[in-house]
């Protein structure tokens, strides 16, 4: 499944709009449905798509294509992973969207993401502002870092999809053709791609024994790509969405990107498995950083 479209995606410098009510319309303060946290190390949590809030005062979302299903737990989710990271002495920057979706798709273009209501461009423009502050203190403070941007998949194959805006047919192709400039230059990991401490290839970080995948292989969580499934094939997939593309390397900068997209069950679909599934993804996020980008966390 195409989610991501390289030619949508196109990077455009991000503008804060804010604008002047109508007279005798009471103003919305669009911040409350936002959190935001500075973290201590060089990893960015970002969650979209499990806002629960439907303010009144911002229409529901009716132009094409606008897609409203929340991705259930996933900001249960994503506190939880902070929470287990932070047991271990590291807090991640946090930048969580408690919209819904029917008022505002936070991973989408700005147009399709707000159906051009003012108050849900408004809110779309102070979440993005969030990301960009958060990545370039990433980048300043750490020189270069990871974010990860949690989803929530509804499909029949329960396995976590990592999305590096790589396409299936291009994960289809064999690692000497993803190791290609031309293949690197779309992944949302180019940066790692091209420095990374155990000088292994595009394709080693893609879908290798020290990949993201395998890390989660190995503790039992079915992961695409990975050594054991390079590649989705014909099975439905999502790719990465607008954060990746647009707050990676693969736009810009040293601050590579991966969109998790978790199945629901034995992963998101009751506190108890929340609550595993975030201690191993503490756990993995913390191996992938020490293997490829800081030793010495």
């Amino acid at each position: 499944m195409k989610y991501f479209n390289r030619l949508l995606f196109v990077f455009l410098p991000l503008t804060l709009v804010f604008c002047t009510p109508k007279e005798n319309e009471q103003p919305k303060e669009v911040s409350q449905f936002f959190t935001y946290e500075e973290g201590n190390f060089p990893l960015i949590l970002v969650a979209s798509h499990g806002g629960q809030e439907k303010p009144e005062w911002m229409p529901t979302r009716t132009c094409p294509d606008a897609v409203n299903i929340e991705d259930a737990n996933t900001l249960s989710l994503t506190e939880q992973i902070k929470k287990e990271l932070e047991s271990l002495g590291y807090k991640p920057y946090i930048v969580i969207n408690h919209l819904h979706r029917q008022k505002m798709d936070a991973n989408r273009s700005r147009s399709m993401a707000t159906c051009g209501d003012r108050l849900a461009m408004e809110a779309w423009d102070f979440f993005h502002q969030m990301i960009s502050k958060a990545r370039d203190d990433v980048a300043s403070k750490y020189g270069k870092g990871l974010l990860l941007d949690i989803h929530g998949h509804g499909h029949s194959i329960q396995q976590l999809e990592l999305g590096y805006l790589l396409y299936e047919d291009e994960l289809d192709l064999p690692d000497s053709m993803l190791d290609k400039d031309e293949f690197i230059a779309f992944s949302s990991i180019k940066n790692l791609a091209s420095e990374n401490l155990k000088n292994l290839s595009h394709a080693q970080l893609l879908r290798g024994g020290q990949s993201l995948g395998d890390l989660f292989q190995e503790r039992f969580y079915p992961s695409v790509p990975s050594s054991k499934k390079a590649s989705p094939g014909l099975e439905p997939y999502f790719s990465g969405g607008y954060i990746t593309a647009n707050y990676s390397s693969y736009t810009s900068g040293k601050v590579d990107a991966v969109q998790i997209e978790c199945n629901f069950e034995g992963v998101r679909d009751n506190e108890q498995n929340i609550k595993r599934f975030s201690k191993v993804t503490a756990e993995v996020i913390m191996e992938f950083l020490r293997l490829h980008y800081f030793e010495a966390l």
